[in-house]
C-alpha cells in the first residue's frame, strides 16, 4: 500500500542511508535503487510510477546545516505526488496535504490556500510554505486542475 503524505514528508532530510528512508522507499518500490549523483549532478531522482510518486536526493552541499555523517550520503530533500497519467504516473491514491485535490483548479487553490508566495510568469506553477517546506503545486496547462504537487525542503 501507498505510504500517508506524512510518511514521505517527515523524512525530509534524513540521509538516504537512513532505516526509515530505506523502508519507505521499500515500500514504494525502490528498495533496489542505487541511490548515487552521476558525475556533475548534484541531485538524483527516482520514479514510483505505480505509487505516483518521485523522490528527490541530493548532495548534502545543497543544505549545509543537516549533517550528512556517512561520506557519499544524500539528502533526502523533494517527494512529488502525481495526478493520474501525469509524466507517466498513476495517481497517488492517498490524500494530498491540505485537503487538496488534484481535479482542483489553480483558481481553487488559491482560493484555499491564499495568495501564493511565488508564482512562475511563465508556468502555472505556485507555491506556498506548508509545515516548514516548500509546497509547490503544479497546474495542467489549462489550470483547470492539478497536475502534480512536491514538497521539499527550504534552503
Amino acid at each position: 500500500m501507498t505510504p500517508e503524505v506524512h510518511s514521505f514528508t517527515r523524512l525530509l532530510g534524513r540521509v538516504h542511508t537512513d532505516p526509515d528512508v530505506a523502508e519507505l522507499m521499500r515500500k514504494i518500490g525502490l528498495s533496489n535503487q542505487r541511490i548515487k549523483l552521476k558525475k556533475g549532478d548534484y541531485s538524483a531522482s527516482y520514479s514510483a510510477l505505480q505509487h505516483g510518486v518521485d523522490v528527490t536526493f541530493v548532495d548534502p552541499a545543497e543544505h549545509p546545516k543537516i549533517e550528512a555523517s556517512l561520506d557519499g550520503a544524500l539528502i533526502f530533500d523533494t517527494v512529488f505526488f502525481f495526478s493520474a497519467g501525469c509524466q507517466d504516473h498513476d495517481q497517488y491514491p492517498r490524500s494530498l496535504p491540505l485537503s487538496l485535490e488534484f481535479n482542483l483548479s489553480r483558481e481553487k487553490v488559491r482560493k484555499l490556500l491564499s495568495t501564493p508566495e511565488w508564482s512562475s510568469p511563465i508556468l502555472p506553477v505556485d507555491r506556498w510554505t506548508w509545515e516548514g517546506l516548500k509546497l509547490a503545486i503544479h497546474f495542467r496547462k489549462d489550470e483547470s486542475s492539478i497536475a502534480y504537487l512536491s514538497c521539499g525542503l527550504k534552503k
